[in-house]
């Protein structure tokens, strides 16, 4: 009686984690689903579901929840580790791109967001105090702090962009065609786990383009969209 009470006490995530940790991954994955298939959006939940996925040899789905965690987490180097792994991308060796791209992933677009709105009260709180006092080294300092937020509202224009830019993953291996059917001619295959962007959308097919430039028609249940 005392272990059913201890069981029914036991959150999912707690069981899942365990049934993780054990190597029992399909039981696990089905917990992970079906807490992300209840609406619950959390950046932990997705990486674990990622890794889970992964697990199971899902990697295109793996990409897809490691993803879906990054815009929450991006400064999590475990993650970012897992999604190069996945993408094959390289580490740049230009060392300002390294540093920009560095200083980007330190902080998420709301956390950017919220340094802009610092910054800018600060400047707001000083500009007004120069005009009723006079004092020049308030406008001096405040605009020192308007320059300053340029750079979180640069960065949240950013991510602001990446979330809306229809972001997918091919999660399924899969041939793109000419044209939203069947019988139209095959052009590319893509592969599982090849980041894409969806750029329209017909008949339960989809148009999708990768870096390359290379992109075709796919049917819709081979893409998902990181950010739905």
């Amino acid at each position: 009686m005392a272990l059913l009470s201890l069981l029914l006490a036991i959150s999912p995530v707690e069981r899942a984690n365990q049934l993780y940790r054990d190597g029992k991954f399909q039981d696990a994955f089905s917990i992970y689903d079906s807490l992300v298939s209840s609406g619950i959006k959390n950046p932990y939940l997705y990486y674990n579901l990622g890794n889970t996925c992964y697990r199971l040899n899902k990697k295109g789905y793996a990409l897809l929840y490691y993803l879906r965690a990054f815009y929450y987490i991006p400064y999590d180097m475990d993650l970012r580790h897992n999604i190069n792994l996945l993408t094959g991308e390289a580490v740049s060796k230009n060392p300002l791109l390294r540093f920009l791209k560095k200083t980007l992933y330190s902080m998420n677009i709301e956390q950017w967001l919220m340094l802009f709105l610092i910054l800018f009260a600060l400047f707001s709180i000083l500009i007004s105090l120069f005009i009723l006092k006079r004092v020049e080294s308030f406008l001096w300092v405040s605009l020192i702090f308007l320059i300053i937020s340029f750079i979180p509202l640069s960065f949240s224009l950013y991510w602001m962009k990446e979330l809306n830019s229809h972001q997918a993953v091919v999660v399924e291996t899969t041939e793109a065609r000419s044209g939203p059917g069947e019988n139209f001619q095959k052009l590319v295959e893509f592969s599982e786990a090849t980041p894409c962007r969806i750029l329209r959308r017909e008949e339960g097919w989809v148009l999708i383009t990768r870096g390359g430039g290379s992109g075709g028609w796919v049917k819709e249940d081979y893409v998902k969209e990181v950010n739905p």
